[in-house]
């Protein structure tokens, strides 16, 4: 039997290394097309499918079924269920809630249900035009009369944005910033209008804001910076917002610069205990990457929300 060289069998193992590198590849390309199939075909469902059904804390929603809002709660996929359950806690009737970075409105939708006729009045703000337009898909076959949907984007001063929107599913992603979140996928901008939360209750002639939520996508340190003079009364309003370091970097600061600036205004910071649902008090400087809950101390409005815990 001819023996071979030394120069023959690495040939013969570089074959096969290469034979094994281009059957693993086809194999993951074909996976990666499986997986994008069944996406759009998921998605192409979702598209046809009658209303969602939600319920959080006894209230159901209806969603139309588009937008990654809807995705989420049809695949209870990354549905902020504590975070919802804890603003229905605290807003009772009577109250006015400012939904900053609404999307298709979840929040609202929830809060406006509890609100009923009570003369309690919701405020969304999502700047995205084609967003905006399934908002009020939602709000028409929820049938409330007591929202106020605003397409426009809450900062620190009044003027024009661009806004950079992302693909399909990835809509709650769309940022004023730099596209910094690992799951951005930027394909188009939109020229959006700005205001300011002080300027737009001023114009509006609105008297108080008791509870106020703030997911903006890493500018929410423009929202609460257009807001000082609503920060500074007694009655400031309760506080839930979003307080990500891979969202703040697109507007170049950190979150614990959001804390520092609502600290001045005497706010304390708390978090959702994720066992029990309480809030537990938290110091600024152990704060970061959360979801968080500002409140001023003493504030009769949410006395009991402290000591209350929910229902999952």
């Amino acid at each position: 039997m001819p023996i071979s060289t030394t120069s023959e069998r690495e040939s013969t193992v570089g074959v096969s290394a290469k034979g094994v590198y281009h059957r693993l590849t086809r194999r993951l390309f074909l996976h990666y097309r499986f997986c994008l199939s069944l996406i759009f075909r998921m998605r192409n469902l979702l598209r046809q499918m009658d209303p969602l059904s939600f319920s959080i804390e006894g209230f159901n929603l209806l969603l139309y079924p588009k937008g990654s809002i809807a995705f989420n709660v049809w695949t209870e996929f990354q549905v902020e269920r504590r975070e919802l359950g804890l603003m229905l806690r605290a807003v009772d009737l009577g109250m006015t809630f400012f939904d900053v970075g609404a999307n298709v409105g979840l929040f609202t939708l929830a809060i406006g249900k509890k609100l009923g006729n009570s003369g309690g009045q919701v405020y969304s703000f999502e700047p995205c035009a084609e967003t905006c337009a399934i908002f009020q898909q939602n709000l028409r076959i929820n049938e409330l009369t007591n929202v106020h949907l605003v397409q426009a984007a809450l900062t620190d001063q009044v003027g024009e944005g661009i806004l950079q929107l992302n693909a399909a599913f990835r809509d709650g992603l769309n940022t004023l910033g730099r596209p910094t979140h690992s799951d951005c996928r930027i394909v188009a901008s939109q020229t959006v209008s700005t205001t300011t939360i002080d300027h737009f209750m001023e114009v509006n002639d609105i008297r108080r804001v008791d509870a106020l939520k703030v997911d903006a996508e890493g500018a929410e340190l423009l929202v609460f910076m257009g807001a000082r003079k609503l920060l500074e009364r007694p009655d400031a309003p309760l506080i839930l917002y979003e307080g990500y370091s891979w969202c703040t970097a697109g507007f170049n600061y950190h979150p614990g610069e959001i804390m520092l600036f609502l600290k001045q205004f005497g706010y304390q910071f708390f978090v959702i205990d994720s066992d029990m649902g309480r809030l537990i008090l938290q110091p600024c400087d152990h704060l970061c990457d959360e979801m968080v809950v500002a409140l001023k101390p003493g504030d009769s409005r949410f006395e009991g929300l402290l000591q209350q815990k929910d229902r999952y």
